[in-house]
């Protein structure tokens, strides 16, 4: 065995594409859109809709940021699993639905300490 036969090998490359982590971002990234439109809602469905009106909507709005955090966390994880594939957008995704599903829970949190207290 000669000495360039320790080289012939390639090493294994990250060229698979890591398709659950993609997913993982996507939702991360629309979940980040829909929050900023739920900020900005109340600027003008306030006035139209009235305070029990928003307050549907907002529910709503709640309800599928947290089920586009859940699909951000569990692609995320599962894309962190695959061997041979890249781990950033899988890692992204898991951060950004994580931050999500932690804001969701201090908000629901909030307002229960805020109906208990006032």
């Amino acid at each position: 065995m000669s000495s360039t036969d320790v080289y012939a090998q390639p090493a294994p490359s990250l060229s698979r594409r890591n398709i659950p982590g993609l997913v993982s971002l996507i939702a991360a990234g629309v979940g980040v859109l829909l929050g900023l439109v739920q900020q900005v809602l109340p600027l003008f469905l306030w006035q139209t809709l009235g305070g029990s009106g928003y307050q549907a909507v907002a529910a709503v709005f709640s309800i599928l940021l947290g089920v586009l955090a859940l699909v951000a966390v569990g692609f995320g994880i599962a894309g962190l699993v695959i061997r041979n594939a890249g781990r950033g957008t899988a890692a992204a995704g898991l951060a950004l639905g994580a931050s999500m599903l932690l804001s969701i829970l201090v908000s629901l949190v909030a307002g229960v300490v805020a109906d208990a207290f006032y």
